[in-house]
């Protein structure tokens, strides 16, 4: 048991050769932050949906199509960038999330 999960444990790990150390830090702390950021907001979510008159079901279906939404759109634009570049899909997608924040910033 204990070798199986050192080797699983294993493959996560960077070795020499297969991918540079400072990439694979870089990405950990990416996915970290997100994922930190999604679990802060996540348990004061109902306060706050409470608050602004919604539901229970109506802040379910929220969290529902944000998952799904990726679950579909996810593997596509995986293929897509793997094939056309990373660099382009990666500036479309800052692009967009910049407009939007202007958008609702009212700016």
């Amino acid at each position: 048991m204990v070798l199986m999960l050192d080797s699983i444990w294993a493959s996560f790990i960077p070795y020499e050769g297969s991918m540079n150390k400072k990439a694979f830090i870089t990405l950990f702390v990416v996915v970290f932050t997100g994922m930190l950021g999604m679990g802060i907001i996540s348990p004061l979510m109902p306060l706050y949906a409470e608050s602004m008159g919604t539901s229970g079901l109506q802040l379910g279906l929220m969290y529902s199509g944000f998952a799904l939404s990726r679950v579909v759109v996810m593997p596509i634009t995986g293929r897509l960038s793997d094939r056309r570049g990373r660099k382009i899909f990666i500036a479309i997608g800052l692009l967009a999330y910049t407009i939007i924040s202007l958008l609702r910033s009212g700016g």
